[in-house]
């Protein structure tokens, strides 16, 4: 049987799609995409395909799709008619590789944190996701999908399985060294409270006797029934939160392409009940960085029964505050940014009560004065402190220019303009040298380094005798950084070896 329509299938995603600027008709695959797994504990690779009309300002739900043992992630891109079937579709699919592990241990935490955190901060995503998969894929999707708590996994909305290898223990350890769970125990906890909610969709071949399982004629059909019987003992009703179909067909990509269109409509009706979010305002994400202490926020929500209203809330490491947002289909927010990373989480909730969001992180600078070390002996003073001329350190190159000088209680050091040169986008460097003093300083406005070091030195064969006849340990003393109209000024204790350290976070994320 092929499911051909859901209700509340007209996806809200297009509408979207259509309000914001034109992106290119298609769908579009990114084949062997990388990113550093801690789980794991290596680079790991995967596909995504990105649906027709992509627009990087609108927030995608995504369908995380497992492969069968004894295949990897390329294995859709060469043999399946997943592009074809997600043609005019609003969400992405991730296809990521899991050996022969069967989604457990250390892959399951892959696919269910390290994936989607990383999708989260490199893709356009919503909090929206489905996960399907095929054969042990399959197995792997019912696994995750009821283990969310048990995980401290991200949750899944819709959980799909083709020709899910639900068999005995035993056979998954005999064929690759793995234990899986029983029939029993995924049904436990997919019917958990945690997982009670998410619809299950799943569908296996009448004839699909594939023998690699176990014993000749192993049938996987007669297993998807047992899984079937499993759910619907612990209360699962079919039609309701459980739908299980099994047509004709065997363990081929013939049968899987007749069911992968049935299987995507499946995760995008249910998508379709949930509002789709837009943020429209050029922000510029990761790479940004944020002069100000409010950032407008504005976009666009959209869901069948209507938005009832749209929330956000914004966290750094010194501020966390959340409010309404003005307005529901076009909806905007002034939010307050604390330095350093700023996440930044709009929540839209229908009239039907569903809820979805979606994240933006932005970068505020900071523009307190601060001060990593001062270290004073007989003869090298070093001094690091902030940049105080918040990434405007080109402007040290273009005389005429105003007072420019380090000064550390009674000890004056100019910085003359002459000496400056630039060295890369952020940074300006000077160099001063005599028989008697070498002065070296550096100012890197880049925000993410944020530093201004002096360091003066008097060579052995200076005649120069004693620093901390002018900077005196074991005392407060005054510490000035003039850079033209740039200033920063603190005191500071030096401890009895003429020396201060900072060692709190200096940039904060």
């Amino acid at each position: 049987m092929r499911m051909t329509q859901w209700p509340g299938t007209a996806v809200c995603g297009v509408l979207l799609a259509g309000l914001l600027a034109a992106p290119a008709e298609g769908v579009e695959w990114r084949s062997n995409q990388t990113f550093h797994s801690a789980s794991l504990g290596r680079q790991a690779t995967y596909d995504l395909l990105l649906p027709d009309f992509y627009s990087p300002l609108a927030r995608y739900p995504v369908l995380y799709m497992l492969h069968e043992r004894q295949q990897d992630y390329s294995v859709w891109r060469f043999h399946s008619n997943l592009a074809a079937a997600m043609g005019g579709r609003q969400f992405i699919v991730v296809l990521p590789s899991g050996t022969n592990s069967w989604y457990m241990g250390r892959y399951a935490t892959f696919i269910t944190r390290d994936l989607p955190d990383h999708i989260a901060a490199t893709w356009p995503v919503s909090n929206l996701r489905g996960i399907a998969g095929i054969g042990a894929g399959g197995y792997g999707a019912f696994y995750v999908g009821g283990q969310v708590a048990a995980l401290d996994a991200r949750s899944f909305r819709t959980v799909s399985s083709m020709s899910g290898a639900f068999v005995d223990p035993s056979i998954a350890l005999a064929l690759d060294g793995v234990s899986i769970n029983s029939r029993q125990q995924l049904a436990q906890s997919l019917t958990a409270s945690a997982a009670m909610h998410v619809p299950l969709f799943f569908d296996c071949g009448n004839e699909d006797t594939f023998n690699n399982w176990g014993p000749t004629n192993y049938s996987l059909a007669d297993s998807n029934d047992a899984m079937r019987d499993q759910l619907v003992a612990r209360g699962r009703i079919v039609g309701t939160n459980v739908f299980y179909f099994r047509p004709a067909g065997d363990h081929t990509w013939t049968y899987w392409n007749s069911r992968i269109p049935a299987h995507l409509a499946f995760h995008e009706s249910l998508f379709a009940t949930f509002p789709s979010i837009a943020i429209t305002s050029e922000l510029g994400g990761a790479s940004a960085v944020y002069t100000t202490d409010v950032v407008r926020v504005a976009g666009l929500a959209s869901v069948a029964d209507g938005i009832a209203a749209v929330a956000w809330s914004s966290s750094s490491r010194t501020l966390v505050t959340n409010g309404p947002a003005a307005g529901t289909d076009g909806w905007m927010a002034d939010v307050p940014l604390g330095p350093g990373n700023n996440t930044i989480t709009i929540t839209a909730t229908s009239f039907g009560g569903t809820n979805s969001s979606a994240e933006v992180t932005l970068f505020r600078r900071s523009f307190s004065f601060r001060v990593r070390k001062i270290s004073v002996s007989k003869r090298h003073v070093v001094a690091r402190t902030s940049d105080i001329t918040f990434s405007d350190a080109v402007s040290l190159l273009s005389p005429p220019s105003g007072a420019r000088f380090f000064a550390l209680d009674a000890l004056y050091q100019p910085l003359t303009d002459s000496f400056w040169q630039r060295k890369g986008a952020y940074s300006a460097k000077y160099r001063y040298k005599t028989t008697n003093i070498v002065v070296n300083a550096k100012v890197n406005g880049n925000p993410r380094k944020d530093t201004f070091v002096v360091s003066i030195k008097a060579p052995r064969t200076s005649t120069f005798t004693n620093f901390q006849d002018y900077v005196r340990p074991s005392t407060v003393v005054a510490l000035t950084n003039q850079l033209d109209t740039y200033h920063g000024e603190t005191n500071l204790p030096l401890n009895a070896r003429g020396r201060f350290r900072y060692r709190g976070p200096w940039i904060i994320e």
